[in-house]
């Protein structure tokens, strides 16, 4: 197997991960043409090592239009449709960046969904979202959602602190506003809760000036820009975990937070409901509703052993079906399906010694 990816600083031109071949390419970022600029850059490459190569595996968006070899998978994260109609809610310049993107966009989504051998998407959003924008015959579609670590991101033992966590990019869709209107709420009930926010993105500025005059000023915690293992430390280390987006397709922090053992007050949107069952295991609130979002945060710090019986049945579903383990079998049975049985055996081989380790 042969990975090929953006670098980023201090990372390796190529090294060898697990056995499998990971290469990384220098090219700038610069939306919304950057994608041409590393079309100059992977290209070349991708002919180079073509021949050596059964199946390709195209993740999109951010992949430009490039001319592949050989047969390929496509795996959809996004539809960029929906995530662009937030960038159209600012300003001026953000919405004609968008009028641009999604026209660039949609041409190459289209031609990668046309030519493709099979297409995954990671929710069942993403693929109505693909039938509804670009005409796709859901019969064509498998949904196969985000895996995740789950021994990584498990309980390793550290003490909760009483505090409500955030994770994620500090964005519009994210549902921040709400949070912090919740956050006054529960401090009035818990004074004592902290209020911890990770991650960076363009909101964080008026969000310390919207806290900086509030009761909040000393309970919320900007933790900034978080690696894996700052964000295992502090799921690991909240009571209760928040995700009160207004739109998203399947959202790696909340698996993360499953795998952890955290409880989740969250919104249903993306593949969340397929995720998580109301006083199951998880407490699931309207979009835009910070009242709803506080009364539940609220019950979870109330109540300790519905805090544990929720989270200990999402770790359980993370265990059943979410690991990359199962993920990684179910994809290799979608490149069965493509190549002819000769081909896939020496890559079977390889991926099943991976999976086991």
């Amino acid at each position: 197997p042969i990975v090929i990816t953006r670098k980023r600083k201090h990372q390796q031109d190529e090294e060898v991960i697990d056995g499998i071949r990971v290469y990384r390419l220098t090219a700038p970022f610069l939306p919304p043409f950057h994608l041409e600029i590393h079309k100059r850059f992977l290209q070349p490459f991708v002919n180079r090592i073509g021949e050596g190569v059964d199946l390709f595996h195209i993740h999109l968006p951010l992949v430009p239009d490039l001319r592949l070899p050989k047969p390929y998978v496509l795996t959809v994260h996004s539809s960029l449709i929906e995530d662009i109609r937030h960038y159209e809610q600012m300003t001026w310049k953000n919405r004609s960046k968008a009028v641009v993107t999604k026209s660039y966009y949609r041409m190459i989504y289209q031609r990668y969904l046309s030519d493709a051998r099979e297409i995954i998407t990671v929710s069942g959003t993403v693929a109505a979202e693909l039938e509804k924008y670009y005409q796709m015959n859901n019969k064509r579609i498998t949904i196969l959602p985000n895996g995740v670590d789950s021994e990584f991101f498990k309980d390793h033992g550290f003490e909760r602190q009483p505090a409500v966590l955030f994770a994620g990019r500090l964005g519009e869709r994210k549902g921040l506003p709400d949070f912090i209107a919740a956050a006054e709420r529960i401090h009035q009930r818990f004074p004592q809760v902290e209020f911890w926010i990770a991650g960076e993105g363009p909101l964080r500025l008026s969000l310390e000036t919207q806290i900086q005059h509030s009761p909040l000023a000393k309970k919320v915690k900007f933790w900034g820009w978080c690696n894996r293992t700052q964000l295992q430390e502090l799921f690991n280390r909240a009571s209760v975990f928040v995700f009160p987006s207004r739109y998203e397709a399947a959202p790696l922090t909340l698996v993360e937070a499953m795998a952890s053992g955290i409880p989740i007050v969250a919104t249903p949107v993306g593949n969340v409901p397929d995720l998580l069952k109301h006083q199951e295991n998880g407490m699931i609130v309207p979009p835009g509703e910070p009242e709803r979002l506080a009364s539940e945060v609220i019950s979870l710090l109330e109540n300790e052993s519905l805090r544990r019986a929720i989270a200990t049945n999402a770790q359980s579903l993370v265990e059943q079906n979410l690991t990359w383990k199962t993920i990684a079998r179910k994809t290799l049975s979608l490149y069965e399906r493509v190549l002819h049985p000769g081909t896939m055996q020496r890559s079977r081989k390889i991926v099943s010694e991976v999976i086991e380790e």
